[in-house]
């Protein structure tokens, strides 16, 4: 019961917002008691805490499959990022933490340490992987990789959204991910990413 209470509140706190909703009304919208929920739950705070860890598991699911969809090879991941677009779910799972991060700060800090610990768990696993399939260089610092790539990664949606810029999304992440793995893949990943380039160039 607990995961479809949070399932169906993450739809609500995107709709309404964090901040002004009510126990109340998050009770009705799941069409539960306020007993039902503080049974479940400490307090609002909890619910509004729990609802966005809930939506990054449902986040970091999604990037599994991706990963498996691509044999587990983080240099086909990378390039099939090229083509990437967020689905709807995931679309609105960030909605929900940009707005508590906006509405509810002190809540969203807490949140935002486990996030990012399992999000640099995830890619230190991605990144392991690489290089025991002889596509990452093998002396790569990860403990600094999975501090940048998030970054570099974050700096593209801040371009993209900037009225002054003319470089879609896609071309950004070409100019810039793409040729970054390329420049810490083995000659056996550098191989993968070139004729990928070539393909798409010739396409041009």
């Amino acid at each position: 019961m607990k995961e479809k209470i949070l399932k169906k509140t993450s739809d609500f706190l995107i709709r309404e917002g964090c901040r002004k909703v009510t126990v109340d009304e998050i009770a009705a919208y799941n069409g539960v008691s306020k007993r039902t929920l503080y049974e479940l739950f400490l307090d609002k705070n909890d619910i509004i805490e729990q609802t966005p860890l809930y939506c990054n598991d449902k986040t970091r699911e999604y990037y599994h499959e991706v990963f498996k969809s691509h044999d587990d090879n983080i240099i086909s991941v990378v390039l099939g990022g090229h083509h990437y677009r967020p689905n709807s779910k995931l679309a609105s799972a960030f909605r929900l933490f940009a707005d508590a991060k906006k509405n509810l700060p002190d809540i969203y800090e807490n949140v935002e340490k486990v996030i990012l610990e399992e999000h640099r768990g995830d890619l230190r696993k991605f990144l392991s992987k690489g290089q025991e399939d002889g596509l990452l260089l093998p002396d790569l610092q990860l403990d600094s990789l999975v501090t940048l790539l998030p970054m570099l990664i974050r700096l593209i949606g801040r371009v993209e959204y900037n009225a002054d810029n003319h470089l879609s999304n896609k071309e950004i992440y070409y100019q810039t991910i793409i040729y970054y793995f390329r420049g810490i893949s083995t000659e056996k990943g550098r191989m993968l990413i070139d004729d990928y380039l070539n393909k798409i160039n010739n396409i041009v």
